[in-house]
């Protein structure tokens, strides 16, 4: 594992106030691996060279996703950080943010820095914000956005980032200009097969699972892993 804990996607999630049971299903997972004797090795980054050393029979990856990031002009800019950033980041209290993509993630970012004190605008293409979300979580994340007073324009797109905020445009293409301390991009994640792609042609056998397959929620990836690990 190349972070220096456990809990991948799990871990951030968990940071934001309302969904820390996911801790429990971290230490629940830490104390299968103790229990089953697995070797742990943390703070390290696997390569090609990694995986050569070991000789295995099988590789599995579970390497996850990045965040995805928009092709727009200004998006390089030091006003700009990723959702993760924003996360982990003790610097984000009290600004005047805006949240790019209006998902399940953008959407608790913008509780958590709610919390912070920030005031924050969500900007989302879509027609409404948290699509993918069952209705009653829905519902619930709604209200508590709309509680704090979070701005949220759906069916908005972002045009450019300029150094004190953001220019959006509505469907019907006029512009706006919205002024912020900090931009956070929140349109999702695309998989990391970086480690794939170096030893896909080595001749191992090869398994993917979880996000590095496609970005989709912790049931899926805890299923995958269990389906595979009977099936080795």
């Amino acid at each position: 594992e190349k972070q220096r804990s456990l809990g991948g996607q799990l871990l951030l999630g968990s940071i934001t106030g309302y969904k820390k049971e996911l801790l429990s299903l971290i230490e629940f997972q830490k104390r299968q691996i103790k229990k089953f004797g697995v070797k742990l090795h943390l703070g390290q980054e696997v390569t090609a060279e990694t995986v050569e050393k070991e000789k295995p029979d099988v590789v599995i990856l579970a390497t996850g996703s990045s965040p995805a990031v928009p092709p727009v002009e200004g998006i390089d800019k030091p006003i700009v950080a990723l959702y993760p950033e924003a996360l982990n980041g003790d610097d984000f209290n009290q600004l005047k943010v805006v949240i790019v993509g209006g998902g399940a993630t953008g959407s608790e970012v913008a509780l958590h820095l709610t919390d912070l004190g920030c005031t924050v605008t969500i900007v989302e293409m879509l027609p409404k914000v948290g699509q993918q979300l069952e209705s009653m979580t829905r519902k619930v994340l709604l209200q508590r956005l709309n509680s704090r007073g979070v701005e949220i324009l759906t069916e908005t797109s972002l045009r450019r980032v300029e150094d004190k905020g953001v220019v959006v445009a509505d469907k019907e293409g006029n512009e706006r200009f919205i002024e912020a301390d900090r931009v956070i991009v929140a349109i999702g994640t695309k998989p990391d097969n970086t480690l794939y792609d170096q030893i896909k042609s080595k001749g191992y056998e090869i398994y993917r699972i979880g996000d590095c397959l496609e970005p989709r929620n912790a049931k899926a990836a805890i299923y995958e892993g269990a389906v595979l690990g009977r099936s080795i």
